[in-house]
């Protein structure tokens, strides 16, 4: 006698399944029936040749976000252009700086060369270790940042970076 399988209409198979179920059955390319008020969807379509498993959950992903139908183009009609987004001042602005720092003279020094300055230690300029400090070689750190930060606060009327500006300014180097 043949064992009684739990799924209604299948004779002799085996109780116990394997993978995903029948509720994860793979539909086929065929467009999904457009819902009433809905516009049509894109059939539902996987690529081959991936690993294991992926074709159901590409599937499923499918199936639970369809993508919108497309309507056809009519024969002859120009093509449809999206209008250029409105540019921002500051994209603008930054894209010019960029352009600016491209053009500024830099000549580099090759990481093997030797040193230009061969008896003045690496911390020259550092408030650590061996050599001058910053103040005694007349850098004042604070005073270049605060007046970077008020230039950048006066070009785009960012209260913040003017606020930041002040900090700077207070501090002692």
């Amino acid at each position: 006698m043949p064992r009684k399988s739990k799924q209604p209409g299948i004779e002799g198979s085996p109780t116990r399944q394997y993978g995903p179920g029948p509720s994860a059955a793979v539909p086929g390319s065929a467009p999904i029936p457009p819902t009433p008020g809905r516009p049509p969807r894109q059939p539902v379509r996987t690529a081959t040749g991936g690993e294991y498993g992926s074709g159901v959950r590409d599937t499923r992903a499918q199936t639970a976000a369809p993508l919108p139908g497309t309507p056809p183009i009519p024969a002859g009609a120009a093509p449809v252009v999206a209008p250029r987004p409105a540019v921002d001042p500051r994209q603008a602005m930054l894209a010019q700086a960029i352009e600016k720092a491209k053009a500024m003279p830099f000549d580099a020094v090759p990481i093997g060369a030797p040193s230009d300055r061969p008896g003045e230690p690496v911390t020259a300029g550092v408030n650590v270790g061996p050599g001058p400090s910053a103040d005694a070689l007349g850098f004042n750190q604070n005073t270049r940042v605060a007046t970077t930060l008020q230039a950048i606060a006066e070009a785009t009327g960012d209260q913040t970076m003017s606020a930041l500006a002040e900090m700077a300014s207070s501090m002692k180097a």
